[in-house]
């Protein structure tokens, strides 16, 4: 079901009936806690920061990915430990995206 308001939301933000933050907060994960915006603040970054960008409509593939990962008390552990990070641990499935979203391509640092 969530997969639906997840698709169905960025049909509507094709259209430019919603913005991205609008579809974003209309996902609602299956189960679990996210630790996609946990990590995200880890990182120095703010899921509003990456709904605005050009990235946007991966976020909810991405929070999806969390869900879905085999390395759940390895990153609980780094989240409950409150350490600054400057990149994603390479266990994290969203390393990449993450990656990308902290330093976009074309932008000066």
């Amino acid at each position: 079901m969530e997969l639906y308001v997840a698709a169905g939301g960025l049909v509507l933000l094709a259209y430019g009936a919603w913005t991205a933050r609008e579809v974003l907060s209309h996902f609602k994960p299956v189960s679990g806690p996210v630790r996609f915006p946990r990590m995200v603040e880890r990182l120095g970054m703010s899921v509003d920061e990456i709904a605005e960008s050009d990235i946007a409509y991966h976020v909810p593939t991405a929070q999806r990915v969390c869900q879905l990962c085999d390395h759940v008390s390895e990153c609980d552990q780094l989240l409950c430990s409150g350490k600054a990070l400057e990149e994603a641990p390479g266990f994290c499935p969203n390393a990449a995206y993450l990656h990308l979203a902290k330093h976009p391509v074309g932008a000066v640092d």
